[in-house]
């Protein structure tokens, strides 16, 4: 893993003065019907991808990304993102939580070659800011084995650190989630010597002149902890009340508009059972499905309707498109195009697209990607056509 630090060092020269970040591995391809071909045939544990978010710390990176969700299969390969093995999402959190409570430092930090560990099997780089230092240290115990990780923690480590002329340090702290763990520190001349009572993956020791600078960067962290859990209560809350809406309308639409039910036909798409979804018919798979990135294939959800009055009307949907647009054709019994609109359906919600019929007829509404291949979608197989001055609350 100590390579991470040797791409970070290079990308930071390289593109030096721009700040650098780095994505590191938290995700996972997975070959279908056949062996591995990789070193490591299986996703990163949660140390292995807290030693490369520090491997990358130290060598310069301002930015630290990851995959959260790119789990999807393309060919015969399916790709896991964080968030499909929880150990990992939450070691990636916790990493989070502790650069947090020193950002403002790392931010202003750079990489200098003045710390050493005088216990083996220690990495260890300073990051110097003009008001502190961050050390970061890395167990290099520890082993990436095929199948699994495993590590040695390390006691009672001691790291030297030649001081920069404007800086006196008198205190030591172990960055944890949101508060410090004060260590002891030991002047001689231009030089701080720390001992570490535990490192068992990775962790960073902030060095400073008092302790005002840690409770400045402690209230700090309390203040943004505050405002973060008020927006995600809030969140939550709005969360909540869009859920609330939209099953009201799957309950309530079915309920009202049964008498303008109509049915579909598909193409390219397969029966999927979405409870989420509107169920008039009663049936198991009440929903059409197609999953098709790469475009091999012809996709559409067609449904027959008959209109008796001309005018205009709404045609309520229940769907997905995963931010893919797709185009509405109206066509006529004779197959005729009567009416073509560009739609989408960026979460699964319950839409009203509105349309106007100049005659009574037969009539097919075919909900197709734009060049009739490709994307993703689920569609509820019922639709309802309402007359305008019939509908009821809608999106």
């Amino acid at each position: 893993m100590r390579s991470v630090f040797e791409v970070a060092e290079t990308a930071r020269l390289a593109c030096a003065p721009n700040m650098m970040t780095i994505t590191y591995q938290a995700f996972f391809h997975e070959p279908v019907g056949k062996q591995h071909e990789g070193k490591f045939p299986r996703m990163p544990f949660p140390e292995e991808v807290r030693a490369m978010m520090h491997y990358a710390l130290a060598g310069g990176a301002k930015g630290l990304i990851a995959y959260i969700h790119c789990t999807e299969r393309s060919g015969d390969i399916i790709s896991w993102g964080a968030q499909d093995y929880p150990d990992v999402w939450f070691e990636i959190g916790r990493v989070y939580r502790e650069l947090e409570l020193v950002a403002p430092v790392l931010s202003r930090s750079h990489p200098m070659d003045i710390a050493k560990s005088l216990t083996q099997g220690i990495f260890v780089r300073a990051l110097v800011a003009p008001d502190a230092i961050a050390i970061v240290c890395v167990n290099e115990r520890i082993k990436s084995l095929p199948e699994k990780f495993v590590s040695a923690t390390l006691t009672d480590a001691e790291i030297e650190v030649s001081l920069p002329p404007w800086l006196a340090v008198k205190v030591a702290a172990v960055v944890g989630e949101g508060k410090f763990v004060a260590l002891p520190v030991k002047l001689t001349d231009r030089e701080v010597r720390i001992k570490l009572p535990e490192l068992k993956v990775a962790n960073i020791i902030l060095l400073a002149s008092d302790r005002e600078l840690l409770k400045q960067l402690s209230d700090r962290y309390e203040r943004l902890q505050l405002s973060r859990s008020s927006a995600f209560l809030a969140g939550i809350r709005k969360e909540q009340e869009q859920q609330a809406r939209r099953f009201g309308l799957v309950r309530k639409i079915p309920a009202i508009f049964r008498e303008y039910a109509v049915a579909s036909e598909a193409q390219g798409c397969y029966g999927v059972e979405r409870k989420s979804m509107w169920n008039p018919s009663k049936e198991k798979w009440n929903a059409w499905e197609w999953y098709d990135p790469e475009g091999k294939g012809e996709h559409s959800v067609t449904w027959q309707a008959k209109v008796t009055e001309p005018g205009d009307f709404v045609l309520y949907i229940c769907a997905n498109f995963f931010g893919n647009e797709m185009n509405l054709l109206v066509l006529d019994e004779r197959g005729q195009l009567k009416g073509k609109s560009l739609i989408r359906a960026d979460v699964e919600d319950v839409y009203a697209l509105r349309l106007r019929f100049e005659a009574p007829g037969n009539y097919k509404l075919v909900i197709t990607p734009p060049d009739g291949k490709g994307g993703m979608g689920v569609v509820a197989k019922f639709a309802f056509l309402v007359p305008s001055d019939e509908r009821t609350e809608e999106k």
